[in-house]
């Protein structure tokens, strides 16, 4: 079994640069491995931004994935915690 392509067709450079990377890390990684079944999968995770302010200071967080899991790593108050 060949190993898979990378891709290549995506619209966005930095996409199919990635992709030859991977490939080419997984390729001199493993050179004498054998192949049984490969593939790549781009998905699409929503994220939103948000930035705000408190106590005269600003801040930001992100909200990811369908779930809206949120990812504030600076958070003022560190208990809590009610932004959604």
């Amino acid at each position: 079994m060949l190993p898979v392509w990378p891709i290549s067709c995506y619209p966005l450079d930095e996409i199919n640069q990635c992709s030859i990377n991977l490939c080419n890390q997984h390729r001199t990684g493993f050179p004498n491995e054998k192949y049984i079944n490969q593939r790549q999968q781009l998905r699409a995770v929503p994220v939103t931004e948000v930035h705000y302010s408190w106590d005269d200071g600003n801040y930001r967080y992100w909200v990811y994935g369908k779930e809206r899991k949120v990812y504030c790593p600076d958070y003022p108050k560190q208990c809590c915690c009610t932004i959604l």
